[in-house]
């Protein structure tokens, strides 16, 4: 396994645009994500490169694998704007960030502006996975700040600073903070998974989550109903819509020989091993698809996007609560 490229080590440039078009500024913007847990960071435009920072030799990787992921990026923009296409049916808004985590790399894809996408990869460690993620929300941030634009919050990580445990119910002040204890709406087989999810599921932060295996869809739960998430809803989507929403996307995502997941995972498997973790984030909340084994995912969903964060633990410890 390839390690995080260490502090102090040389920094690669690409840039066929010679610092034009205010890319000389970005490319230095971009180069403390390199500090902090990411060896590769590239700014596409409409799916064309326009630069890429990395430290490819100091983490174990070379010249091909930066030929790899460079021309993966145009890929990416297309897969992007798909997406995109997609969760903007969900009444939440556009598609922010794309998370494919793999068992060998990570690669998220932020949206910076509607046509420009900053791509950031590093190696999979233990324990780093969130600190990477937040690293590259943190430079998409700033390349939002140097055109004027506000923050999108992608990621969730401006609701909680670096490496603060989460409580068990925290909560940052919305309608949901004194929620009265909620009896989610819960379907499918009787098991340890579906008690699991009943568990899991809170109008603070994970609003739906399901589990598939084998196949087929076994059992989900959610609090999409609660008063609390009230706001969410208009007579032309309400908790019903989004519940049918969320069902018909996980079967395309998970089951069948042409699921959404497995292409990515075929597509996908040169760059960063085995597709494990899906995240998309979108304006309002986030989308999440976790995979065991050949044919056991758990998924879940938040509306809240200051609980992206959270609710991203949570489905990823159910991974392992579902199996019990």
């Amino acid at each position: 396994m390839a390690a995080s490229s260490p502090p102090g080590a040389p920094i690669h440039v690409n840039d066929p645009t010679r610092g034009r078009f205010g890319n000389a500024r970005r490319i230095e913007i971009c180069r403390p994500g390199l500090e902090r847990g990411l060896d590769y960071v590239a700014h596409h435009t409409s799916g064309g490169l326009d630069f890429a920072v990395d430290r490819l030799e100091a983490s174990g990787a070379g010249p091909a694998d930066r030929r790899r992921l460079e021309g993966l990026g145009t890929e990416l923009a297309g897969r992007f704007a798909e997406l995109d296409a997609v969760v903007r049916a969900w009444h939440s808004g556009d598609l922010i960030r794309l998370v494919l985590h793999g068992t060998e790399r990570l690669i998220v894809c932020n949206s910076v502006t509607a046509d420009q996408l900053l791509i950031s990869s590093a190696p999979v460690e233990p324990g780093l996975m969130h600190r990477q993620d937040r690293a590259a929300a943190e430079l998409v941030e700033a390349l939002r700040r140097l055109i004027d634009l506000q923050s999108q919050n992608p990621g969730g990580f401006q609701s909680r600073p670096p490496d603060e445990p989460a409580g068990p119910d925290e909560s940052p002040g919305e309608p949901w903070e004194s929620c009265p204890p909620t009896d989610p709406q819960v379907e499918g087989e009787h098991s340890a998974a579906r008690t699991a999810l009943r568990a899991a599921v809170h109008p603070a932060d994970l609003h739906f989550a399901a589990y598939l295996s084998g196949g087929a869809w076994r059992c989900a739960a959610d609090v999409l109903d609660h008063a609390a998430l009230a706001a969410f809803y208009s007579r032309e989507f309400t908790a019903a819509d989004r519940r049918g929403w969320y069902e018909e996307f996980g079967r395309r995502l998970c089951l069948g020989p042409m699921s959404l997941l497995g292409q990515l995972s075929l597509d996908l498997e040169d760059q960063i091993g085995e597709l494990w973790r899906l995240v998309l984030d979108v304006e309002q909340g986030a989308f999440y698809g976790y995979r065991r084994g050949i044919d056991d995912f758990v998924l879940g969903a938040t509306l809240a996007q200051n609980r992206v964060q959270k609710a991203d633990e949570k489905v990823e410890r159910l991974l392992a609560a579902v199996a019990e």
